[in-house]
């Protein structure tokens, strides 16, 4: 017996390669449709995630944030801490631009921020002060970056009171000054220097003493001023000096050019 081809065989193949054709052209899109769905699903959630993080800082932080226009400054929304901060709520803001308010105590330093931010579209670390609501004024630390609402451009700033921090600053200076003037004046020889000798302020009496400018002395070594004998004597006493013993006194000869010898007693007091 001789077996005769299945003539049915190609078409049955061909009927097979379009039904899996179909299948394709029916499925992939269902399949690409569904990863485009999760992928959705996935890029809400993980936005959802970021805009409630983003919420709760704006909300918590106790430094002051705020969203204004950037074209007027215009203001947007305030956090908590800028009510807490500056006076203002929600109601005094409204409508009201930054310049309005008269929150700049330094136009200048706005004009700074919005030169900043057009350039580099952040800005970090601005130093600068702000009128609170009841007229008094406040230092702030601040940056900002722009963000898009609207396809409008808007600042969106963080502000850090550091009152208290200039405040103790300028006290420092103001009492660092009164403390340099009463050592310049005094009759008795004051000067400040490094741990290896190197002066770094010299009174009066020390320029009178040696017959040399401020200019001349700052920078010099005071030890060049002593005999090898009390050079030696004076750098071990220095060099004893501790946090729980930071003082010593000595006595020390010092002697001018062709003049007679000078005993001078020193106390010296140490700063670690």
């Amino acid at each position: 017996l001789v077996s005769q081809p299945d003539r049915r065989r190609p078409m049955m193949l061909a009927i097979a390669w379009r039904i899996d054709l179909a299948l394709r052209l029916v499925m992939e899109p269902m399949a690409d449709s569904e990863r485009k769905r999760e992928s959705s699903i996935a890029t809400q959630s993980a936005l959802k995630l970021s805009e409630e993080k983003f919420r709760k800082a704006f909300y918590l932080t106790p430094d002051s944030m705020n969203i204004n226009r950037l074209e007027d400054g215009l203001f947007v929304s305030i956090n908590p801490g800028f009510t807490q901060i500056m006076g203002y709520d929600e109601s005094d803001v409204r409508g009201k631009t930054s310049v309005d308010l008269n929150i700049w105590v330094n136009p200048c330093d706005r004009l700074k921020l919005v030169e900043g931010l057009r350039r580099h579209g952040s800005v970090t670390g601005l130093d600068t002060q702000f009128r609170k609501k009841n007229g008094d004024l406040v230092y702030g630390l601040m940056s900002a970056v722009i963000i898009q609402l609207d396809n409008i451009d808007h600042i969106l700033s963080i502000t850090r009171d550091i009152t208290e921090r200039k405040n103790f600053e300028l006290r420092q200076q103001q009492s660092e000054e009164k403390f340099r003037r009463l050592a310049e004046d005094m009759p008795a020889f004051y000067v400040t220097f490094l741990p290896d000798g190197t002066l770094t302020f010299v009174n009066d009496a020390i320029m009178k003493l040696v017959n040399m400018s401020k200019e001349e002395l700052v920078g010099m070594n005071f030890l060049d001023f002593l005999t090898p004998a009390d050079r030696t004597m004076v750098q071990a006493k220095l060099a004893a000096l501790t946090p729980d013993q930071p003082l010593e006194t000595h006595e020390q000869i010092y002697q001018r050019p062709r003049e007679k010898l000078a005993y001078h007693q020193w106390t010296n007091r140490a700063f670690f």
